[in-house]
């Protein structure tokens, strides 16, 4: 054997006992990255592609199979959220998957329902400490409207009353009744409907999500949104309201979106109403 095949035969063996080695201690973690590397590729091609081309198939095949494999090694968990309350396509499931792509952008998971025999459900696939955050924010959407009534949640009584900002603008009216009973509403607008979910006590907070819907406009059409629907109609408003613990006739209101970067936050005061004068 020429020294040439003697040296050549050495760096291949070196080479094959050093990627054994690797498979030996980091053999998964090769694996996931493997995987990783070619799924993102192969959802790149879908999208270069577009579904015109042929070659689209293929790329979602392969796409298809690589996130099978991550979920087979556990790097990926998929999960399936049926929508109750929510049907697709609405305003309603739009908002809720704008949230979630903002929340989770780099998500390849899915929500069907578009074909009338597909059942409304998300798909989730993301890593496991992830799914947590997909369903609280797929729960706080999917519950009926429980026209700011509520029972049995806590102590309520010192959030009861009328609360408005310095310039007696009314936010909410918090009401109780002998049966414990509570109702949250929000003062009558001909443009805006408030609805409210999600509501909840937490220590000296109170807590609940929070829609205003209006209806289409054609003025508000644009080639993006072709049904004229405001921007703002049914997103999610995250509200806290939480008792000063300095003074019982104010409260802190925080308000959260994904629209804005951080909450609103102001302090409410309980108004005189005509009947508190009398």
């Amino acid at each position: 054997m020429s020294r040439s095949r003697i040296v050549l035969t050495l760096v291949t063996v070196t080479i094959g006992m050093t990627l054994a080695l690797l498979w030996i201690g980091f053999g998964e973690d090769i694996t996931i990255a493997y995987h990783r590397h070619y799924m993102k590729s192969a959802w790149s091609k879908v999208m270069e592609y577009g579904p015109h081309d042929s070659k689209q198939s293929k790329a979602l095949e392969s796409y298809d199979h690589h996130k099978a494999a991550l979920v087979n090694l556990g790097f990926l968990e998929r999960v399936e959220f049926p929508l109750q309350y929510i049907s697709v396509p609405s305003l309603e499931s739009r908002r809720l998957w704008e949230e979630l792509k903002a929340v989770f952008p780099h998500s390849r998971s899915v929500m069907q329902g578009y074909e009338e025999e597909t059942e409304d459900m998300i798909i989730v696939y993301d890593c496991p400490e992830n799914i947590g955050g997909w369903e609280a924010i797929i729960r706080a959407y999917d519950q009926p409207d429980s026209q700011g009534i509520v029972k049995d949640i806590g102590n309520l009584l010192p959030f009861a009353g009328t609360w408005g900002d310095e310039n007696n603008i009314v936010y909410y009216i918090i009401s109780l009744d002998p049966d414990g009973v509570v109702q949250i509403s929000t003062p009558p607008n001909d443009t805006w409907k408030t609805e409210l979910k999600n509501i909840r006590l937490d220590g000296d907070r109170l807590l609940f999500d929070q829609y205003q819907h209006t209806p289409a406009s054609g003025e508000l059409k644009t080639i993006t949104n072709e049904s004229g629907e405001h921007p703002f109609s049914g997103v999610r408003c995250q509200i806290v309201l939480e008792l000063d613990s300095a003074n019982s006739d104010r409260i802190i209101f925080s308000l959260k979106t994904i629209h804005a970067k951080e909450p609103l936050v102001e302090t409410l005061r309980r108004l005189k109403t005509t009947k508190d004068k009398q």
